[in-house]
């Protein structure tokens, strides 16, 4: 499990690149949020050119990126790094290893540093002390088919490397907050542009995440109404159930 300070949605504020063979160093404020639970994270990079791209898109290009996996905190003598061992990534796995050394300047500020230094990043918390749950899933159909369902009280991020109809090039990530009603919630971001701002709804049995067992039931997802899926973990319990 991470420590506490780590939980939770992390917004960035910008990243600077540093260029080692000329000394230039490039500043982005392109959007990036990170939600984390105690030992998974679901993680979206948003190109904004992209808005006002519609469904009627038949390709986009790659200038996305998203991923959801484990994540893994160690001690480094004085320092603390922080490594994303993702399960799936659009548009792919990296090769190279994913990891930074992690500053709190306070409890909501989060300074990261490439191991390498070729990058600073500033992350801002978004949610206050709120703590996230998540729901890892596996598709009835195909035993390949995965989703990571990750849930607060007025946020939710999900992230599959199970493709949409609408879009049979993109998986599905997005992340948004609860809107009116029980159940409803509305979509911030999303690798798909045409799901910003639209309303889904998530089964009323997440409300209490205590009460649910990876043993018991098939479950119907958000973003995939026809699709079963099953529970297999939640949080730090990695290991698949049958």
């Amino acid at each position: 499990m991470l420590p506490d300070r780590y939980l939770g949605i992390w917004r960035r504020d910008w990243i600077e690149r540093h260029n080692a063979d000329n000394g230039i160093v490039l500043r982005d404020d392109s959007p990036a949020i990170w939600f984390q639970s105690s030992c998974l994270h679901v993680d979206l990079r948003i190109d904004r050119s992209l808005r006002a791209l519609t469904l009627a898109t038949t390709s986009l290009p790659h200038t996305q990126i998203a991923f959801a996996g484990r994540t893994e905190v160690q001690a480094q003598g004085a320092a603390e790094i922080c490594q994303w061992h993702p399960a799936f990534a659009y548009p792919r796995i990296a090769d190279e290893i994913d990891c930074g050394y992690m500053e709190f300047l306070t409890s909501t500020h989060l300074i990261e540093r490439g191991i390498d230094g070729s990058y600073v990043e500033s992350w801002r918390r978004l949610n206050g002390d709120e703590r996230l749950r998540c729901l890892r899933f596996q598709s009835m159909q195909d035993p390949a088919g995965q989703c990571y369902l990750m849930l607060g009280k007025n946020y939710f991020a999900f992230g599959s490397n199970r493709h949409h109809a609408e879009c049979p090039g993109l998986p599905i990530f997005a992340w948004g907050e609860r809107a009116k009603g029980v159940n409803a919630w509305r979509v911030k971001e999303s690798l798909a542009p045409w799901w910003v701002d639209r309303a889904i709804e998530i089964d009323s049995r997440f409300a209490d995440i205590s009460a649910i067992s990876p043993l018991v039931g098939m479950w119907r997802l958000p973003f995939f109404s026809a699709s079963d899926w099953r529970l297999v973990a939640i949080d730090c319990d990695l290991a698949d159930r049958n």
